[in-house]
């Protein structure tokens, strides 16, 4: 597990399941992901890394996160499909909760192809920070 924003953690197994570009965004500087998240226009705001810092660290607010997850649903419905199946079954396995079903998020709740303006509006914000589609 890495440990990120004080308290917050993710396992890095699961964010290397997905290949997007935009993952890289999250290694790097605070200003970046902001820049992300109002290009797509996420709410967000800014909290800090540990108590008693000054606040910098972009976080989103709940709409700004189903906004986000939203656009890449829409750009790469495959690939955000299987990280989700991912994240699913190591969720069920390390037992965060309990009972999973079987099949979580069946694939024909996303959409079948992607989205070509959601796609090209992240692609182009991508190039603009420095990142490249993957």
């Amino acid at each position: 597990m890495r440990n990120i924003h004080g308290s917050v953690r993710y396992d890095s197994s699961i964010v290397a399941l997905c290949s997007h570009a935009i993952l890289g965004i999250f290694e790097e500087s605070s200003e970046s992901i902001l820049e992300l998240y109002f290009g797509l226009g996420c709410e967000c705001l800014l909290v800090p890394r540990t108590r008693g810092e000054y606040p910098q660290t972009p976080g989103l607010t709940s709409h700004g996160l189903a906004l986000f997850l939203t656009y890449l649903v829409m750009a790469y419905p495959e690939k955000e499909h299987k990280r989700f199946e991912n994240i699913f079954q190591r969720a069920s396995k390390d037992k965060w909760w309990e009972p999973l079903p079987n099949q979580l998020l069946p694939r024909h709740l996303l959409p079948s192809e992607s989205d070509i303006k959601c796609k090209e509006r992240i692609v182009e914000l991508l190039k603009g920070l420095g990142y490249e589609e993957s």
